[in-house]
Parts: C-alpha cells; structure tokens; sequence
C-alpha cells in the first residue's frame, strides 16, 4: 500500500483532543474539499511511498501511541489501500474493561 506520511502528534479535533496519536496519511481523494488541509497528499494519487501493513503497525507500535488515526486523501474509497490495515488495527484495540 502507498502511505503519504506517517507521524506521531497530539490528536487535536474531536472527541480525543489531547491524545497523543500515531497518523497514517494515505494519498489521493476525489473530494476536493475547499477547506483541505493537505492538498500536498490529496491531489496527488501518484504520491507516497510503497509500504506494508507490518511495517505500518510496528511503526505505530514503536511510537508509544495508543490511538492511530487514518486520514487522507480519503481513507475510505472503494479498494482504498487503507481496508486491509483496518483488521489489523481491530485485533489490537482492547474490549471495553480491558484497557
């Protein structure tokens, strides 16, 4: 799968404010949303660089963060790279009570 960028920062929109979280941007989305924060990433489905769905999640791991967060481009189209990272991330997150 092609990521764009991945970086560790405070998650600092909704509900988790404040949460430090690992970032997994993927590249392209057809939205073309006026208020897009990273035009770099989105336009440009041709970006990013070729990575596997291990190597994402140890550097997740890695980071200390417990919460990740998947953005874009648009992380969710039909065949999105995006889809086999999603079981993997539901394996590792805790049910409630065992946190």
């Amino acid at each position: 799968m092609k990521v764009s960028e991945e970086f560790l920062s405070i998650q600092g929109e909704g509900l988790d404010i404040g949460v430090l979280t690992y970032f997994v941007r993927f590249p392209a989305c057809d939205l073309r949303c006026r208020w897009c924060d990273t035009p770099y990433a989105s336009l440009h489905p041709e970006a990013g660089e070729a990575t596997t769905v291990e190597d994402v999640l140890s550097r997740a791991i890695e980071s200390g963060a417990e919460w990740m967060c998947i953005t874009g481009g648009e992380p969710l189209p039909s065949a999105a790279p995006s889809i086999p990272l999603l079981p993997r991330l539901v394996q590792r997150t805790p049910s409630p009570g065992q946190c």
